[in-house]
């Protein structure tokens, strides 16, 4: 579930259930629950049926930042499957996923560091004024120019040539 979140914080879980026993287990959990809004995908596809055929469903949603819902976030996956081991009892071995967890917050963390010192870079310190560098600006031949004043004498005559 994408939010405003910062990548270095820790990823909460979210859950929607599709009947009120299904619901009370996730509260139980205290799991953010979700009262509105959609949930697209499969993870909806699945719950939609399951509701729909009148069966008990759940949904557990990993946090994770919005700016990088088109990367894998392990953090999330983390968060969901010890959310599911709590609620199942089944034991996970979780060492590769906290090694990926790690390697990812490694680089975020050199990703964002970069991005902070470009920042500051771009950024006028105390009782320093702000000068944006200097832009080129690109010179048109005098060729080009006369096509263009061309075609603007053409469009002012012909309104169909203005297109």
């Amino acid at each position: 579930m994408a939010t405003q979140m910062h990548p270095q914080h820790s990823s909460r879980v979210f859950g929607a259930a599709t009947d009120e026993a299904g619901l009370g287990e996730l509260k139980r959990l205290e799991l953010a629950i979700l009262d509105d809004g959609h949930i697209g995908g499969l993870n909806g596809v699945l719950l939609g049926a399951a509701a729909e055929g009148g069966l008990p469903g759940a949904c557990l949603l990993g946090e994770m930042p919005h700016i990088l819902t088109r990367l894998p976030f392990p953090k999330a996956s983390q968060a969901i499957l010890q959310t599911f081991t709590t609620m199942t009892g089944v034991e996970l071995d979780f060492t590769e996923l906290s090694q990926q967890v790690e390697a990812m917050e490694r680089h975020l963390s050199e990703l964002l560091s970069q991005a902070e010192q470009a920042y500051e870079s771009q950024v006028p310190g105390e009782g320093e004024e702000y000068r944006p560098e200097p832009v080129e600006e690109e010179r048109i031949s005098s060729a080009d120019r006369e096509q263009i004043e061309r075609l603007f004498d053409q469009a002012a005559t012909d309104r169909s040539k203005a297109f």
